[in-house]
């Protein structure tokens, strides 16, 4: 007879493993690095794209340049899959 986990040990689990391979399954890693992860996520929970991209990329440069660059990384088909998987999750 199998066991049932704890919570703790979900919690554990869930922790040690990264939401998007959780979500969107193992061949999605390693294509985008863990700031433009938090980028998305920042999107996923409603943040604007240019206060995503000042918190989880960069904070330097003029508010129109990290407006624009917020812009630009949006656009991605890569970003933007991952950022509906945590929308999806949330």
């Amino acid at each position: 007879m199998t066991r049932k986990l704890t919570r703790k040990e979900i919690r554990e689990g869930l922790d040690s493993v990264p939401m998007d391979a959780i979500l969107l399954g193992v061949q999605s890693g390693g294509r985008l690095s863990p700031s433009q992860k938090e980028f998305a996520r920042n999107l996923a929970i409603g943040k604007g794209q240019a206060q995503s991209y000042r918190e989880a990329i960069s904070d330097k440069g003029t508010k129109k340049t990290q407006a624009a660059n917020g812009y630009k990384l949006a656009q991605r088909a890569d970003v933007q899959q991952i950022k509906d998987a945590y929308a999806l999750a949330i």
